[in-house]
């Protein structure tokens, strides 16, 4: 029996009578509602793996399951994308409210900013490299309530 490979490099039996009925089988397991529950499950943090244990089946029908159905990749995919949205939702309320480790995650992140950055240091682009020039700014302020309070005088340009 000939044998094809998914691009998790898994093999799967290309043709026969019990191949047709599995993937009738499968079919009828997932209906909207198990589309659903598994994004449900995704979005709670669930891992692919946790996901086959939770519905009882096997890692390799899970795996066949994840191959032939686009619906249930979309699902798995779906929920994760929720919790990154409702993740990345508190981060930016923090940075909003002025929180600097959550300022200093989000750029250190989304901007590619470094600690390490110092004025005329050299940013490459796409294109020609940038060379950016920042004002010297020193603080000799052993207070980390006021240096916060100086910091975010500076971020908000008061």
């Amino acid at each position: 029996m000939a044998e094809t490979k998914d691009g998790g490099g898994r093999c799967f039996p290309a043709t026969g009578a019990k191949k047709e009925r599995k993937l009738n089988k499968l079919k009828k397991m997932i209906t909207p509602e198990f589309l659903a529950k598994v994004e449900v499950l995704s979005e709670c943090g669930f891992t692919r793996d946790q996901m086959h244990w939770y519905f009882g089946l096997s890692n390799d029908t899970w795996s066949e399951c994840l191959y032939l159905s686009p619906e249930l990749q979309i699902a798995v995919k779906r929920g994760l994308t929720h919790r990154i949205e409702i993740a990345v939702g508190k981060l930016w309320e923090k940075v909003i409210a002025g929180n600097l480790s959550a300022i200093v995650f989000f750029l250190k992140t989304q901007a590619r900013w470094r600690e390490t950055d110092r004025p005329g240091d050299v940013i490459p682009t796409d294109g020609d490299p940038i060379v950016q020039k920042f004002p010297s700014i020193t603080l000799t302020i052993h207070d980390p309530v006021e240096a916060s309070k100086i910091y975010q005088q500076i971020m908000i340009g008061s």
